[in-house]
């Protein structure tokens, strides 16, 4: 019989109440057998001898004839104990138990769903067939499901809809539906609707039946209910069980019908997601881009600057003062060897371990309250050296060469005296227990919300020095505010997590004095993120800007509206990450804020010829200053290395160097002066995403051309077109095929981004004017069809007889909406 296992005889150290039982504690055998040097290692290396040890344990146990598996279930188990572990000073490696990942969808594969999809579909077209009674909530209820099947609105979006004033949402006048972004947002997305919606939007106001109070009564309603008056009782064979689900969900799932109905799957996905694109607002600007008249409603403009998350969120509004960043030498990056966000989130894990430890009484039960505050001292003391210290041994382990521990311990020297995430969680940890006395789970609700998902897990976190306002805009939206790529739905937390944001960056600029010279993006109680970039740089307002503009600040100016390059980016560009010939120019980003920044640019693809003359001069004259700087230098043995740090763009004839940060510095003022006090490099960041999006819609629909006020520019001409396609992989002649669905691929590649959330949530600007094009063309074959004679009477005044009705010329629903 095996003897039962205690913490006591196999590690004391270890033991903590309430955690360990039998089969924890085998685990734990496991591994310190495995441990032979007894360094509190367990590297990759070791997980076989690790997983024969703990088959070995366990098929002692089950008895004759007994097998045991280590399956999917046992190695997370075992996970579990070696993260325990890793929480008391251990370093391990896991064993890899990969969940599968979602498959994105543009349709549904739930039965019930699919029977709820096609029972709406079949509703609409039996309606306009005029095989359905128009009596009762029949008509209402085509009014919503018609709308969700071309506009694929979210639930949060349908949400928002149903909570808003319909008397403002729904402009009968201009035929559009405005769907509020946010909840409390100032902005709204302009929806065009159908000739044949619009028809029933008259009937029904006419009829007072569209209202807030009709349409909630109506998806509380049970189908059968809603259509019990409508329809025959042949049109629910076969799906007799769906009669007792609400017509909420009837109508949520039609939005799975809008690519169907000849919408672009990517403008489905972005509307479908919880936030939607921000449309540009001011209307000078949106008819200096697209031609259409797009509606706004006015009232709800005078609320712009009175955007706030709740009474604790400060006003985080531009600022600019003086700071040491305006002097400090350009962007740099870490090590790919480094792992030190890692061990940041591995030290905090450590600290509230420990610190929840001495609030877990002997009978097991962890008892919520304050910290004794010479422990929280002795932890934070200990952390900061010691997330050095882990750091360089992780990093060690590895393979390197010579050269590169040389730049991995002066990157580690330089980490010490960074401002990290690291810094800024473990002083907030002292704020929180020390100086203000709080609690254990007040303290780490924050710290896990902001820094364990949030600073300490995006990437560019370990200098906050070096921030911009796109940091501000990728933590928010991939990572505080969402968990493994999903955005968080609850809304109280969204709410909670949005103030502790704002509290932190309050925190870190008092304490710290970070942030002071970026515009941190407002954002609301839901955590949409707001910044004034919605209203981009056009085409025109540019190419005056770079007349008027000197050599150096035009190609920085360039780079970035053109190419979408970030200033660090730019002034980082050296000759070494330059490809330039006659007609062809190529930029290299080596290194990013993260691995997806690296990239390369093919500037010839991307700007008009012209512009790229003046990048290229820039380049060329600082090739004759290289020639210069190394004349009679060729014995020298950095001779390799000279070319990668010589700089593109520096104020200097030959080898004289400015600050990157005071040229990046003079430029923005240049573009201030030019363009408002607000502009800056990042608004042509912004600008070039809403532009590349309507560069690829018009490639693959020339006909969105004609609606672009700058349809003579270089960018949508015929060259301009072919070069956006031969970037896009395509070489063949007419538009992008249907069949070429990886655009968005290039795009966010070409952007520097992981995936589309971030880039349709905060970038792209122009989608609403692409969504308007794409519903306009999807309309035309319903809008073109004869209305039945049935319909024609009950929807269109005056038209009641067939006398009446023999007169019209033009049935189809576009014609007889203009005898409304």
């Amino acid at each position: 019989m095996t003897a039962i296992k205690t913490i006591e005889a196999l590690a004391p150290e270890l033991a903590y109440p309430g955690y360990w039982n039998q089969r924890r504690l085998i685990y734990l055998s496991a591994i310190l057998a495995t441990n032979t040097k007894g360094n509190k290692r367990i590297t990759a290396q070791d997980l076989p001898n690790l997983q024969a040890r703990v088959m070995k344990e366990f098929t002692g146990l089950c008895g004759d004839g007994a097998t045991y598996k280590f399956d999917k279930a046992e190695k997370q188990r075992c996970n579990e104990v070696l993260e325990f572990l890793t929480l008391n000073g251990w370093r391990c490696s896991y064993f890899v138990t990969q969940k599968k990942l979602p498959r994105p969808s543009i349709t549904t594969t739930s039965p019930d769903e699919l029977v709820l999809w096609q029972l709406g579909q079949k509703f609409i077209t039996e309606f306009w067939d005029g095989k359905v009674s128009i009596a009762g909530d029949s008509k209402l209820l085509v009014f919503w499901l018609e709308l969700l099947s071309y506009a694929a609105l979210s639930p949060a979006a349908l949400n928002r809809l149903l909570a808003a004033d319909f008397g403002l949402i729904f402009n009968a006048t201009e035929g559009v539906a405005l769907l509020p972004i946010d909840d409390n947002a100032v902005y709204q997305l302009s929806i065009r609707l159908s000739s044949r919606q619009q028809i029933l939007m008259h009937d029904l106001v006419r009829s007072k039946q569209l209202t807030k109070q009709a349409t909630k009564q109506l998806i509380q309603k049970t189908i059968g209910q809603c259509l019990y008056e409508s329809v025959t009782p042949s049109f629910f064979e076969h799906v007799d069980d769906v009669l007792n689900v609400k017509a909420e969900r009837l109508i949520r799932m039609a939005t799975y019908q809008a690519p169907f109905n000849g919408i672009e799957p990517i403008l489905a996905s972005a509307i479908a997601r919880d936030q939607t694109p921000v449309p540009i607002q001011q209307k000078e600007i949106a008819r200096a881009i697209y031609k259409p008249l797009v509606c706004r409603h006015e009232p709800r403009l005078e609320r712009q600057e009175q955007v706030s998350a709740d009474d604790d969120q400060e006003e985080l509004s531009e600022v600019f003062l003086p700071s040491a960043s305006r002097d400090q030498n350009p962007e740099s990056y870490l090590h790919e060897a480094i792992e030190w966000q890692l061990e940041c989130r591995l030290t905090i894990r450590r600290i509230r371990h420990q610190v929840r430890k001495s609030l877990t009484g002997p009978d097991s039960e962890f008892r919520n309250s304050t910290v004794d505050a010479s422990l929280v001292k002795q932890l934070l003391a200990s952390a900061k050296g010691g997330t050095i210290q882990n750091t360089r041994e992780a990093t060690f382990e590895n393979q390197l060469f010579g050269y590169e521990k040389v730049q991995i311990e002066e990157q580690l020297e330089k980490l010490s005296t960074t401002v990290t995430g690291r810094d800024l969680a473990i002083d907030r940890i002292r704020y929180h227990l020390i100086e203000c006395e709080n609690t254990f789970d007040t303290c780490f609700k924050e710290i896990s919300a902001i820094f364990l998902h949030g600073f300490l897990a995006y990437e560019p976190g370990w200098n906050l020095q070096q921030w911009d306002e796109e940091d501000f805009e990728l933590l928010t939206s991939e990572y505080i505010l969402a968990r493994d790529g999903r955005a968080t739905t609850n809304e109280t937390t969204r709410q909670q997590t949005v103030s502790s944001l704002n509290r932190v960056i309050r925190f870190s600029r008092d304490q710290f004095g970070l942030f002071r010279n970026i515009a941190t993006p407002k954002l609301t109680p839901q955590g949409r993120v707001f910044t004034s970039r919605n209203n981009i740089v056009t085409l025109k307002e540019f190419d005056a800007l770079i007349e008027s503009t000197g050599e150096l600040d035009s190609a920085i100016l360039i780079l970035a509206f053109y190419a979408g390059m970030r200033s660090g980016e730019i002034i980082n560009l050296s000759l070494n990450d330059v490809a330039n010939s006659r007609r062809e120019l190529t930029v290299y980003v080596r290194e990013g804020k993260t691995p997806s920044a690296k990239r390369a640019i093919p500037l010839h693809r991307l700007m008009p010829p012209n512009l790229l003359r003046k990048v290229q001069t820039v380049v060329e004259l600082r090739e004759i200053d290289y020639r210069k700087f190394m004349r009679g230098k060729s014995a020298s043995k950095n001779i390799d290395r000279a070319r990668a740090n010589f700089r593109v763009f520096v104020r200097s004839e030959i080898d004289g160097h400015q600050s990157g940060q005071v040229i990046l510095s003079e430029t923005r003022e240049t573009l201030r002066d030019r363009l408002g006090r607000k502009a800056d490099l990042h608004l042509l960041r912004h600008s070039f995403a809403s532009w590349f999006f309507l560069r690829w819609y018009a490639a693959k629909y020339p006909d969105f051309i004609d609606s672009l006020t700058s349809n003579d520019h270089w960018l949508f001409s015929d060259d301009g077109i072919k070069n956006i396609k031969q970037f896009l992989g395509v070489f063949t002649a007419g538009p992008i095929p249907s069949e070429h669905s990886n655009a968005m691929i290039f795009f966010i590649k070409l952007f520097g981004h992981a995936n589309t959330a971030t880039l349709f949530q905060v970038y792209i600007h122009t989608y609403e004017f692409v969504l308007d094009h794409a519903l306009k063309n999807a309309y035309r074959g319903v809008d073109s069809e004869s209305m039945k004679g049935k319909l024609i009477t009950a929807l269109i005044p005056k038209m009641k007889s067939r006398a009446t009705q023999s007169k019209l010329q033009d049935r189809s629903a576009s014609g007889l909406l203009q005898r409304i």
